[in-house]
């Protein structure tokens, strides 16, 4: 099932979140990719995607992953050079670079871009998530450097004036997304995939391929005016 994204209130921002236009969260570390469909994925596809540690590329079908159609924004962090992180679905949201610098330190890839855990953030233009939309899967390949950074953001959609993401837990060594989607035991300086998918009320989160633990919600959710959750 499937999802208006073709219009939004809100931007999305990768390592960091928003406060009331200031940042925080800061994420110190590396990032690889980040990826939205607007659908949700199945275990299978989730699988597929992280291919034992050689993820697929999400522009094209392959194997048991299908929902290439269903891609909306999708980064894959291989520019290498410049302050623009280029959508590579067509969508044309790209990401303004603030602060981060390329590295070829990276997970399977050409390059990634590390952040410092200070100040580095990249965020697109609006065009996201429109009003309620309980079906959806959002993709990211990261890796934490410093688990004494405090809390760090993976990424974050400003939805009005309030913010949702993936955020690494710094007190209790875990990854938390929404109301009890979560993963424990986290590796500093080791590569993460994780993905969140929800469906309808139903929302998962896989870790290298694999369900890590869900959550149940309760209503609809709308990207535009509350929290996504």
């Amino acid at each position: 099932q499937s999802a208006d994204i073709t219009a939004n209130k809100g931007d999305l921002r990768i390592g960091s979140n928003h406060d009331n236009g200031n940042s925080n969260l800061q994420h110190e570390g590396e990032i690889d990719e980040v990826a939205f469909w607007n659908t949700e994925l199945t275990a299978t596809e989730v699988l597929a995607l992280y291919n034992n540690g050689t993820p697929l590329n999400a522009i094209s079908d392959s194997g048991d992953y299908s929902s290439s159609s269903n891609l909306t924004g999708y980064w894959n962090f291989n520019e290498g050079s410049g302050t623009t992180l280029i959508d590579q679905t067509g969508n044309i949201n790209h990401g303004n670079i603030v602060g981060a610098t390329w590295s070829m330190d990276v997970s399977v890839t050409n390059y990634s871009l590390s952040l410092d855990g200070v100040d580095d953030y990249v965020q697109t233009e609006s065009k996201w998530f429109e009003g309620i939309n309980n079906y959806y899967t959002i993709s990211s390949r990261f890796r934490i450097n410093n688990n004494e950074a405090g809390n760090q953001a993976i990424w974050f959609h400003r939805a009005h004036y309030r913010d949702h993401g993936l955020q690494y837990n710094q007190e209790e060594n875990k990854f938390i997304y929404g109301s009890g989607a979560e993963f424990t035991g986290v590796e500093i300086g080791r590569w993460y995939d994780v993905s969140i998918v929800r469906n309808g009320q139903l929302i998962e989160m896989y870790v290298d391929g694999n369900l890590a633990s869900f959550t149940t919600v309760t209503g609809d959710r709308d990207w535009s005016t509350e929290f996504i959750g």
